[in-house]
């Protein structure tokens, strides 16, 4: 199942969601070219950018909007900056990384809904941007990109995750508990201090208020620990291993798999499809 035309879908998702992320991480000035964002992301989900494009190839060429352009008009990323007015996250010497959430399927609120939580987005190469003081926006697991979506070692497995859902009649919103990643311009990581982890907090608790998830799907020993920590709500929290390739031993022990039988992705796909549809159906 092609799952493109669900998306980022439902005009009313998408709206609240650009409102809660000017609100609470980069200012209501950036507002449209928040929403603007989100309207390229849709139009470009089978695109690539320069450096990746091949004429006559499998993707076609990405088209960014006027003002929503890559730093320094780097061909090789869609990644973009987006000045930030909030006053708490305007750091100096910092290079500051935001993953947009995103979602499949939410245009019908009649359907069973499951937020994703993960920790925070990958910073990005200091090399690169250490002169930037912009929000540097992609997606959670970078989901928008189709070579990483196809990547076994990337996005592969999230794409199919949100697949099997949508293919049983699910909704999906994928999010990270800590909106920002923020580093030196030295590369070292700067932790947020409360006053950021209670904007965290708002925000997390805002989208919950927004697509009242059935479920809150805590991915990794740190998610489950900031959902502890940051979440105030009656939704059920199920807490499953990071579903990454990196997470191979992990997940394994979890879903108690024999070590001489081969884990497919598809494998694993199935069994957190499994585990968390019923979990939803129990409670």
């Amino acid at each position: 199942m092609d799952i493109h035309n669900f998306f980022c879908d439902g005009e009313e998702v998408a709206a609240n969601c650009s409102k809660i992320i000017a609100n609470h991480l980069l200012g209501t000035g950036m507002l449209s070219k928040i929403r603007i964002r989100y309207e390229d992301l849709r139009a470009n989900f089978n695109n690539v950018t320069f450096d990746e494009w091949t004429p006559g190839g499998d993707y076609g060429l990405w088209k960014f909007s006027s003002g929503l352009t890559p730093y320094m008009d780097y061909d090789d990323t869609s990644i973009v900056p987006i000045p930030i007015e909030k006053e708490l996250f305007r750091i100096d010497d910092a290079v500051i990384s935001l993953d947009f959430p995103v979602w499949f399927n939410m245009n019908d609120d009649r359907l069973q809904r499951i937020m994703f939580l993960s920790q925070d987005p990958i910073g990005r190469d200091i090399k690169w941007y250490k002169d930037c003081r912009d929000a540097l926006c992609t997606t959670v697991f970078g989901i928008h990109n189709p070579i990483w979506r196809n990547k076994g070692n990337g996005g592969r497995r999230i794409y199919m995750l949100a697949s099997k859902f949508v293919e049983n009649g699910y909704g999906v919103y994928f999010t990270d508990c800590h909106k920002f990643a923020i580093q030196t311009s030295a590369g070292e990581n700067i932790y947020p201090d409360e006053a950021r982890l209670t904007a965290y907090r708002e925000m997390l608790e805002a989208e919950i208020d927004m697509i009242r998830p059935d479920l809150i799907v805590a991915f990794g020993k740190v998610a489950e620990s900031l959902s502890e920590s940051l979440l105030h709500s009656d939704t059920p929290v199920l807490c499953l291993p990071h579903f990454s390739g990196q997470a191979q031993g992990k997940i394994k022990e979890f879903f108690n798999w024999q070590d001489d039988t081969p884990f497919t992705i598809e494998n694993q796909v199935e069994a957190y499809f499994n585990i968390i549809s019923k979990d939803i159906y129990h409670d």
